[in-house]
This record gives structure tokens, sequence and C-alpha cells, in this order.
């Protein structure tokens, strides 16, 4: 990574396409923030992203947004289709 904000990756090895196609993965399940951030937007395969913190992302390899909470998942109701959109509680005790 890059030694100053805003982070880089660089040089790295395997690249996470490599890493796909060699162990044939048909669906990459990731959390996050919601961004449209790395490594979200070099992924081709699909996507089960769990929504954290309600920042709507409308990649197209994004199947489903698991959201965290009803209230995430308003926030981003109106940018992300109904179709797309569950709610997955995480235990957190």
């Amino acid at each position: 990574m890059g030694e100053q904000y805003p982070f880089v990756v660089k040089n790295m090895f395997p690249h996470i396409k490599e890493v796909i196609k060699y162990y044939a993965i048909d669906v990459v399940v990731m959390a996050g923030a919601g961004n449209a951030e790395y490594p979200l937007t070099e992924i081709d395969c699909l996507i089960v992203f769990l929504n954290i913190f309600g920042i709507p992302n409308v990649l197209s390899n994004i199947k489903y947004q698991l959201c965290i909470s009803h209230l995430v998942k308003d926030m981003i109701a109106d940018v992300v289709p109904a179709s797309k959109l569950k709610v997955f509680y995480i235990p957190s005790e």
C-alpha cells in the first residue's frame, strides 16, 4: 500500500482476479461501508455484499445487498432496487 493518504494498493500478488480465476469462484461474499471501492470495482463475478453503514452501491455485479438493519436498508432504498435489498441481522452478543 501507499505510504500516505489516499492509500493505493500496488503490486498486489496474487491479484484478486487471478485468485478468482484459479479457484473458479462464482460468488464473492464481502462486507463494507457500501462505497464502490477496491476490490468491489475489480471483481467481475457476482457479489453478495453485507452493507454495514448504508452507503448506496449500484455496481451491476452486486446480486444482493444484505443490510445489517432496517435503518440501513431504508437509507439506501431510494437508490438500490428493492429486489437487491435484504435485511440480515448480525448477532452482536
